[in-house]
């Protein structure tokens, strides 16, 4: 055995170069995951807020869609009553006069009312002479609707249901209630 062999002054150079090489990859590496790793936290929380933001504008934009229909009332009186001599309160109510009122500042198309599923009763107007329902109610217009006739224990499952079309296009459903809902467009059937 003689003395050993260390090799050349180049071989050393080259790895020590080598080792350092290795040791800035590793670190760049370890770097670069770090950051795809922020960078991902930093994606997710990006996507929450859009989620959020797209749920805000979505809200905002139902309220858009809804604000001319929600500023249509209807209000309903039952008619045709007598008084009871005995109890003092009025009974015997046969039929609903509906009255639509259009507050909002644009017109709104195809008004039907439907009681129990049957069709009004036309009541003349000033402004109309007859008709099942009305093409066009006007900003700040009205129209009045009569029910037929129903016998007096029918009357609370006849309550009135408007349908219309608004400015936008939009069908709507107005219950007794003013409880409003966007409906598809009716059929020739409905």
């Amino acid at each position: 055995m003689g003395p050993i062999n260390w090799g050349d002054a180049p071989t050393w150079i080259a790895g020590v170069f080598a080792a350092f090489a290795a040791y800035y990859a590793r670190g760049t590496l370890k770097s670069q995951r770090e950051q795809i790793s922020e960078q991902r936290e930093f994606i997710a929380e990006q996507a929450a807020n859009l989620r959020l933001e797209r749920l805000e504008l979505q809200a905002q934009m139902g309220e858009r869609r809804s604000a001319q229909a929600r500023l249509i009332r209807l209000s309903s009186t039952a008619e045709g009553a007598e008084l009871d001599e005995e109890t003092g309160q009025m009974v015997g109510a046969d039929h609903w006069t509906v009255m639509v009122f259009n507050g909002s500042d644009a017109p709104i198309y195809d008004l039907t009312m439907t009681f129990a599923g049957e069709p009004p009763v036309w009541v003349a107007t000033v402004e109309r002479t007859g008709g099942e329902s009305v093409a066009v109610l006007g900003r700040a217009k009205r129209a009045t609707f009569t029910s037929p006739r129903f016998a007096d224990t029918l009357m609370a499952a006849a309550r009135p249901v408007a349908r219309f079309r608004d400015a936008d296009g939009a069908w709507w459903q107005l219950l007794h209630d003013e409880r409003l809902t966007e409906i598809p467009e009716p059929t020739a059937t409905d």
